[in-house]
Formats: structure tokens, sequence, C-alpha cells
């Protein structure tokens, strides 16, 4: 059994409940700043087209991977590892390097549409996600690993 001990709870790397590739290009999530709507005067959230069907996949994709196991209750981990769509120069060249992938789209708006969209699916709410790990690379094809592990105390 692989463990990592930190804090006071042990994760259990042999307990991976689920996991998944997506593929397509990972769109990013920021904060959703709300307009107040002239008309009705409530405040209105506007998300891109492009995040909606970003966060439709993964949730269509993820939803298959749990079918016999549903959807957790509990403190779970998370795994991603998103690979960005690498310039056709960096494929010609065969130059496809962590320093390539040090730059924009930014990791922390990845992991939230990706959470975001998992809610309802891996787990009831992204709260429960008590340990995240995520990783950004350069590929030649673009998409995301997602893998859900149980945590133990």
């Amino acid at each position: 059994m692989n463990r990592i001990i930190g804090g006071e709870h042990v994760l259990n790397l042999d307990r991976m409940l689920a996991s998944v590739w997506v593929k397509g290009d990972p769109v990013t999530q920021g904060s959703f700043n709300p307009i107040i709507s002239k008309s009705t005067g409530r405040a209105v959230i506007f998300q891109t087209s492009k995040l909606k069907a970003w966060r439709d996949t993964v949730a269509q994709e993820a939803a298959i991977s749990v079918r016999k196991i549903g959807v957790q209750t509990g403190p779970v981990m998370i795994w991603l590892q998103f690979m960005i769509q690498a310039t056709q120069i960096e494929m010609r060249r065969g130059e496809i390097t962590l320093e390539s992938a040090a730059k924009k789209p930014d990791a922390d708006k990845l992991e939230r549409a990706v959470l975001d969209a998992l809610s309802g699916v891996y787990y009831k709410d992204d709260a429960q996600v008590i340990d995240l790990v995520a990783q950004k690379r350069r590929s030649e094809v673009p998409g995301v690993h997602i893998a859900m592990y149980t945590v133990l105390y």
C-alpha cells in the first residue's frame, strides 16, 4: 500500500475511486463578477460558452467513470494533469518542455473549472476536496487526466 502522511490524514493511493481522460482544450474559470441587471435589478453571472461547453464535457465524461460507485459524500483527493496544446513550433522542433508549460493559462483557474464541473458528479460539493494535486504540461493532445481517491484518517 502506498501512503502519503501529511497533517492528520493518510492518503491511501491504492483506493482510487475513479479515473478519466477528458480530451479537449482545457478552459479557465476566473472569478465571477456579478453584474446587476438594469431590467430586473438582480445580480446576474455570465460564463463564456467555451467554459460551459468544457464543464459540460468534463461532467459527462466523469459521470461515466463513477456509474458504479456514485457521488461521494466524504472527503476526497483529486489529482489533475492538464495537457495544454503545444504550439506547432514546439511540436516541429521537439521542444515541448517544462518551461513551455510555465505560461498561461493559470493552473488555479484550470482547476476551478474542473472542480466545479465535478460537483454533483464525483462529489456533492467541491468543499469535500481536502487534497488537490494539479500538474500542467504541454502536449500534442490537449485534455485533462482526472483521478479521485479516498482519504483515510
